[in-house]
């Protein structure tokens, strides 16, 4: 069996990340909301699991309230939402809300709920 090992360098600047530790920003189409951790000196955050592996505690926190207070929000004006990290664009993690299942593709999770 032959793996194949895809590495992405962080690339940020797609994102208009401030002073806080967390922005959240709506993509180019204007179509779904995304939260993106603030870039640290040193640190990969290019996906989940490297922003799991190397944010401080205060940064995850700070970052899974932001996204938990969105998808609040949205459910608020949408009975449905999309949450994913789907990201091959850009190589830096952020957190898609979307009320449609945007990057689903054929996934079953696509047809749980019929919008």
């Amino acid at each position: 069996m032959r793996m194949i090992l895809i590495f992405f360098i962080q690339n940020i600047k797609h994102y208009k990340v401030g002073v806080l530790n967390v922005q959240r920003c709506k993509n180019l189409s204007g179509d779904t909301l995304l939260i993106v951790p603030k870039e640290r000196v040193g640190k990969n955050f290019s996906s989940l699991y490297y922003f799991m592996k190397e944010a401080s505690d205060t940064q995850q926190r700070m970052f899974w309230k932001q996204v938990a207070l969105e998808a609040r929000n949205q459910l608020k004006h949408h009975p449905n939402i999309y949450i994913s990290t789907e990201g091959t664009g850009v190589a830096y993690l952020h957190v898609r809300i979307c009320t449609y299942p945007k990057y689903y593709g054929n996934s079953k999770l696509r047809k749980i709920i019929k919008s």
